[in-house]
């Protein structure tokens, strides 16, 4: 049936089938190796293939938040409000992190809130891919409730080579302020800090400087200092001395005067203080003492201590009175006082609101003008003609003697 040329191709094939299968049958024993790794791999795939799927089904929401001097803020609570609600707290870095569900994309509000910020909040749209939001927050320059304050010491190594006469510092305790509301620090720093204080006492005509430094927050809002600076040099009887107040309206940055605390005009209340300081002063000193007590002047500058019951007025020594007397605190109880206060809670015998005239008004927008000299210039004046009226209308003596003026002048400017 086959011709030889048949039969020797049906041979060739099938020689050619077996050595084929052969192969197969060799390769297949290392085959069986990378049919299981390929089955490893497809189980690995396999598995890993529902994560995947999950993480393209979620969109994360991110981003940093910083202030306006760039500072990370770290521990600062991001709140998320929409079809999710969810909160973060913000990394050692500034980062916060939400990851919602594709189904949930839609508009989103975040918001941060935080004493001494202003308030952030802003609209965002989410939509099928993540979304990278950088919140930056601004400080809120009115805010104070942070501020700090500890004590530095002024020491002899503290005594400059260009000071002409003083030659030690012993002791004198100045503030040091903490607080994230630069304006604030700044402000309360050019009022009071180590360099005022340096440059205060360089100017002293003693050869040691000594002192103290005291500091409360009486009323909510207000920062109420004392500075004491005692001066001495060989061949004085006693140190002279002399103390400073600062009651700082921290939201207004502003250091208070004693007349500033009431809306009535300047010479009223001085008028009304001089009257209740003599009536709360310690008796012994009332007649046999005090001298020149309705005299304007003296409570320009005067140092006085607020807290919610009294308003305490502090004369320094010659200021109405012998060196002996030492400084003279008169405390008066806020509700004895006839006049308007400012501080906001404080309640004082002042009936009715107080109405201020036009000629007051335009008096003190003429003041608030930058011409301190016609300032101080109208206030001298002012200071002469309450001195002339009041003349002989309290149980005073007469003004302090010239030896005692001069030694006053010499406390003036320790």
């Amino acid at each position: 049936m086959y011709n030889n040329r048949s039969k020797a191709i049906i041979a060739a094939v099938m020689a050619a089938s077996v050595l084929f299968t052969g192969c197969s049958l060799a390769s297949g024993d290392n085959g069986g190796k990378e049919d299981e790794k390929s089955s490893a791999s497809s189980a690995v795939s396999q598995v890993s293939a529902p994560d995947t799927d999950e993480k393209s089904d979620t969109i994360t929401i991110r981003g940093n938040v910083i202030d306006e001097s760039d500072n990370i803020l770290e521990g600062f609570t991001v709140k998320l409000e929409g079809a999710v609600k969810d909160t973060s707290v913000t990394d050692s870095n500034g980062f916060y992190s939400f990851t919602i569900d594709k189904d949930k994309a839609g508009e989103y509000k975040l918001s941060v809130s935080k004493d001494g910020y202003d308030d952030y909040s802003e609209t965002i749209t989410v939509g099928d891919s993540n979304v990278t939001k950088g919140i930056f927050l601004v400080r809120d320059k009115n805010y104070f409730g942070d501020l700090q304050i500890e004590t530095g010491t002024l020491t002899d190594a503290d005594v400059k080579s260009s000071w002409k006469t003083v030659t030690s510092i012993k002791d004198v305790d100045y503030p040091i302020y903490s607080t994230g509301n630069a304006d604030l620090k700044k402000y309360l720093e050019g009022l009071l800090s180590k360099e005022t204080m340096l440059e205060s006492i360089g100017k002293a005509p003693y050869e040691t400087i000594y002192g103290s430094f005291e500091y409360s927050t009486p009323i909510e809002g207000y920062l109420q200092m004392r500075t004491v600076l005692s001066g001495y040099s060989k061949g004085m009887p006693h140190p002279q001395s002399g103390s400073s107040c600062y009651f700082v309206d921290l939201a207004e940055k502003k250091n208070l005067t004693l007349c500033d605390l009431f809306k009535e005009k300047d010479s009223d209340i001085k008028k009304e203080i001089a009257a209740k300081a003599y009536k709360y002063m310690d008796s012994a000193l009332k007649k046999s003492e005090v001298k020149s007590l309705n005299a304007g002047s003296i409570y320009d500058g005067i140092v006085f201590y607020v807290t919610d019951d009294n308003l305490t007025i502090e004369f320094a020594p010659y200021a109405i009175a012998s060196y002996a007397a030492g400084y003279i605190k008169c405390t008066i109880p806020w509700k004895d006082i006839s006049l308007h206060c400012v501080i906001d809670g404080i309640e004082t015998a002042a009936k009715g609101e107080y109405v201020e005239s036009s000629a007051e008004a335009s008096s003190k927008a003429e003041n608030s003008k930058p011409e301190s000299g016609k300032e101080e210039s109208s206030k001298s004046e002012s200071s002469k003609e309450e001195s002339k009226s009041e003349s002989g209308k309290e149980e005073t003596q007469p003004e302090s003697s010239a030896e005692e003026k001069s030694a006053a002048s010499d406390s003036s400017k320790a």
